[in-house]
């Protein structure tokens, strides 16, 4: 009788992740759908795991309430945003917008409804969305302009958190009218903040 091998030790513990995967990526697919579709007032834990096909205690157990889940699906497929070090500051705010926006319109379209609603109603799922969209956008922001500081290409004293106002504010909005913007635009847009900066760059440019 040929002697059957043995078990592969940790085989069933690889498909318990990946199933564990597969139920997370549900969830959060689900709880888009739902946020599409009824806002963020109308999505309950038991929508999304209905949705989902994954029992309520599968999205307690990664998430306790229904904000940190949003914000997860919200943010996750955000990829890491670099800060870019081109040497030159208008290469690196164009690049910091473009690695922003990279989540593409529908991302956009997506958690710019909740900050609007939910600004002042709901302080929790605001903090959350701020500190896991916009501080590390601000955060690179800081970095370019302490660079191009250093470089001597801005006065000393520049404000970052105002570089970053003059140029994702315009840029949101527009979004927000259903306009997004061309290279050239962010460009133009850009230029604009550099000039509010004090920098010599051309506004037009």
């Amino acid at each position: 009788m040929t002697a059957r091998p043995p078990a592969v030790a940790g085989q069933p513990g690889h498909r318990s992740r990946r199933a564990s995967e597969d139920v997370e990526e549900a969830i959060l697919t689900a709880t888009l759908e739902i946020l599409d579709e009824s806002g963020f007032e109308g999505l309950t834990v038991e929508k999304v795991a209905a949705r989902a096909g994954a029992a309520k205690t599968a999205v307690y157990r990664r998430w306790p309430s229904k904000i940190p889940l949003v914000v997860e699906a919200l943010t996750r497929a955000q990829p890491d945003l670099p800060v870019p070090d081109t040497g030159d500051l208008r290469t690196d705010m164009i690049r910091i917008w473009q690695s922003a926006s990279s989540g593409g319109a529908r991302y956009i379209e997506r958690i710019l409804p909740v900050v609007t609603a939910y600004l002042n109603s709901n302080d929790e799922l605001m903090a959350q969305v701020r500190d896991r969209y916009f501080r590390p956008r601000l955060e690179a922001m800081q970095a370019v302009v302490a660079r191009a500081t250093a470089r001597g290409e801005v006065a000393p004293g520049a404000d970052p958190e105002l570089a970053f106002d003059l140029l994702f504010g315009p840029l949101v909005y527009r979004f927000v009218r259903g306009s997004p913007p061309d290279d050239e635009t962010i460009g133009r847009l850009v230029g604009l903040a550099l000039h509010g900066l004090g920098s010599p760059g051309d506004p037009a440019r």
